[in-house]
């Protein structure tokens, strides 16, 4: 739980709950079980959030493994010599900073909106 929190701080909380929800969308199989496995923590317009935290641990698996994905922190980088980078030329005495996470999003994304005919790769 402690890890849950640490993570958390680092993490966004809208990115955590897009991506929860865009890996549950992905796999129904995924979405059934933790389905059933939050239900006895919903009672009509309530939802028992300690016995989320204490009884549901695939759900806590997924958070786990999202905020694993989505977490990062930049990596800034000095640029020492001239860098060429998609046509531009990165000068030296720059900083570069660069997201290490966002290409497995794009991958994703992509391969979800495929699978549901949001965009056609043909």
């Amino acid at each position: 739980m402690v890890d849950l929190i640490a993570d958390s701080i680092l993490g966004n909380v809208y990115k955590v709950a897009f991506w929860t929800m865009a890996f549950l969308a992905y796999d129904s199989d995924l979405l059934q079980v933790i389905r059933q496995e939050v239900a006895p923590s919903i009672h009509d317009d309530r939802i028992e959030e300690e016995k989320l935290i204490e009884s549901c641990p695939k759900l806590q698996s997924v958070i786990n493994e999202v905020l694993r994905l989505s977490i990062t922190t930049g990596l800034v980088r000095d640029i020492v010599k001239p860098t060429l980078v998609q046509g531009k030329i990165l000068r030296p005495g720059n900083k570069l900073m660069v997201s290490a996470i966002d290409v497995p999003y794009y991958i994703l994304l992509i391969e979800m909106l495929y699978r549901f005919h949001f965009v056609s790769c043909t």
